[in-house]
C-alpha cells in the first residue's frame, strides 16, 4: 500500500516540478520512502544491491560535506524520481493492452523476419518512449510467462540501447548537450544513427545464430492492429507532447502521454470500470514495480553522493587537448565504470570536468557521451535498462550485462570511426 501510493505521489509531482522547484523536492521525498518501504518487500537480492548503492552513495556525500560541499534540498533530492514516475506511469497502460481492441489479425511471419521486425520495432519505437517500448513489447514477447527467456531480454536490450546513440528523446542526448549545448545536434543524430544502425545489424546477426535452430521458429511480436494501437497512440502522443513543449523533459512527456492514453483507451475499453481499475492499480498494480524503483532511487542516492565528491575534489584530466583518441579512451573508460556499476550520467559528469581545461569539440564531447551511455546500457549490471529488465521480466541484470559483453566490444571498436566521422563533419 505505502509503496503505491508513494508512487502515486511520485506521478503526481514529478511534472509539477517543472513549473515548481518544490514540487520536485516533495516527488524526491516520496521516492526516498517508496525506497524505504520496498526494502521490506523485495528480494533479497534486490534488496543488498540497493543497499550497497545507498550505502556507497551516502559515504560518497558525507565524504563531500566534510570537504566543503553544502547541497541544496533539490540537490540532494534528485534521486531518478522522474525515470520512476515514467515507469509507474507507463505501468498503467497494462489496463488497457490486456483488453485491448483490434481483431485477431494474422500473424507475422516466423524466422528471421520475425526477429528483425521485432528489433525495428523495439529500436524505433525505444527512440521516442524510452522504456515504455522495452515493457510494451517484452510484455507481448512474455506471453503469460513469470521469466522472459533470456535470448529476448538480449534482444530487447540491444535493440533499444543503441537508441541512446543518436535519439534526441533519451536522457543521454539531454545530458550530452547540458555539458555541451553548442553541439550540432543534426552531426549527433547523423553519426549516432550510423553507429546504431552498423552496431545493430552486426549484432543482430551474431544473436540470431545464439537462437534454437538458428531462429527460423522465432515468432516475436506478433503484430495485430490491435496491438498496435497502444504504443502508436503512445508514440504520437509523445512526439505531439514534444513539439509543443521542447523544454519538457522527455521522460515527463512520456508520463503524461501514458497517463492520457491509458486514460482515454481505458475510457473506450472499461468504460464504467475505469475508475474502479485505476484504483485497483494504484493499490496493487503499482506495488509490483518495487523491485525496479527501489533500484532506481537507490542509483539516485549513489549519483547525488559521487557528483558531490567528484565537484568537491576538483580532480582534472592529464591530457591537453580532447582528440578523437582521447574521446575514444572516455567512450571505453565510461563503459568500464558502468561495469562496476557507476551510471553514465556520472561518469559524463566527471568527464565533462576533467577535460574542460581542454575546451572540446562540443559536438565530438556530446557524441563521446551519447556513445557511452548506449554502450553502458547494455553491460552495465545496474544500468536503468538492465535494472528494469530484471525487475519487469524476472532476468538477471548480470547475467544479462555478460551476455552483451560482445556486443558492447563490438559498439567499442565501431566508435573509433564514428569520432573520426564526426570530427570530419565538424573540419568542413
Amino acid at each position: 500500500m505505502v509503496v503505491g501510493l508513494g508512487l502515486a505521489l511520485v506521478i503526481l509531482t514529478v511534472p509539477l516540478g517543472n513549473l515548481y522547484p518544490g514540487a520536485g523536492v516533495v516527488a524526491g521525498v516520496a521516492a526516498l520512502v517508496v525506497l524505504v518501504a520496498a526494502l521490506f518487500i523485495v528480494r533479497p537480492v534486490t534488496r543488498w544491491v540497493a543497499l550497497v548503492l545507498v550505502a556507497v552513495g551516502a559515504v560518497a556525500l558525507g565524504w563531500a560535506m566534510l570537504l566543503g560541499a553544502r547541497p541544496a534540498p533539490g540537490q540532494l533530492t534528485s534521486l531518478n524520481q522522474g525515470v520512476v514516475g515514467m515507469l509507474a506511469a507507463v505501468s498503467f497502460t497494462r489496463l488497457v493492452t490486456v483488453r485491448q481492441p483490434g481483431g485477431q489479425g494474422q500473424e507475422g511471419r516466423p524466422g528471421r523476419v520475425a526477429l528483425w521486425r521485432t528489433s525495428g520495432l523495439v529500436h524505433g519505437l525505444g527512440s521516442v518512449i524510452n522504456l515504455a517500448a522495452v515493457d510494451i513489447v517484452g510484455g507481448h514477447l512474455g506471453r503469460g510467462r513469470t521469466r522472459l527467456p533470456l535470448l529476448d531480454g538480449l534482444l530487447l536490450s540491444r535493440s533499444f540501447s543503441v537508441a541512446a546513440f543518436w535519439s534526441p528523446f533519451w536522457a543521454s542526448s539531454a545530458t550530452a548537450i547540458a555539458y555541451a549545448p553548442a553541439a550540432d545536434t543534426r552531426a549527433l543524430v547523423l553519426c549516432g544513427g550510423v553507429l546504431a544502425v552498423a552496431a545493430l545489424a552486426l549484432s543482430l546477426l551474431l544473436l540470431q545464430r545464439r537462437f534454437p535452430d538458428g531462429s527460423h521458429d522465432y515468432r516475436g511480436y506478433e503484430v495485430t492492429p490491435g496491438m498496435l494501437l497502444l504504443p502508436v497512440s503512445l508514440l504520437l502522443c509523445v512526439v505531439v507532447g514534444h513539439a509543443l513543449v521542447p523544454g519538457l523533459p522527455v521522460s515527463t512527456v512520456v508520463l503524461l502521454s501514458a497517463l492520457f492514453v491509458s486514460v482515454v483507451l481505458g475510457a473506450w475499453t472499461l468504460r464504467a470500470g475505469l475508475l474502479g481499475a485505476l484504483g485497483r492499480h494504484v493499490v496493487h498494480g503499482l506495488p509490483r514495480l518495487r523491485g525496479e524503483a527501489a533500484l532506481f532511487v537507490a542509483a539516485g542516492v549513489l549519483s547525488v553522493g559521487l557528483f558531490m565528491l567528484v565537484g568537491e575534489l576538483g580532480v582534472r584530466a592529464p591530457v591537453g587537448e580532447f582528440t578523437v583518441v582521447v574521446a575514444w579512451g572516455c567512450i571505453l573508460g565510461m563503459t568500464a565504470l558502468s561495469v562496476i556499476g557507476i551510471h553514465p550520467i556520472i561518469s559524463i559528469a566527471m568527464a565533462a570536468v576533467l577535460v574542460a581545461p581542454t575546451q572540446p569539440d562540443p559536438t565530438l564531447f556530446a557524441l563521446t557521451a551519447t556513445i557511452a551511455w548506449g554502450a553502458s546500457a547494455s553491460v552495465g549490471p545496474v544500468s536503468g535498462l538492465n535494472v528494469y529488465l530484471s525487475g519487469r521480466f524476472g532476468l538477471n541484470g548480470f547475467e544479462v550485462a555478460r551476455a552483451n559483453a560482445g556486443h558492447a566490444l563490438l559498439v567499442l571498436v565501431l566508435a573509433l570511426p564514428t569520432l573520426m566521422l564526426c570530427r570530419a563533419l565538424m573540419s568542413l
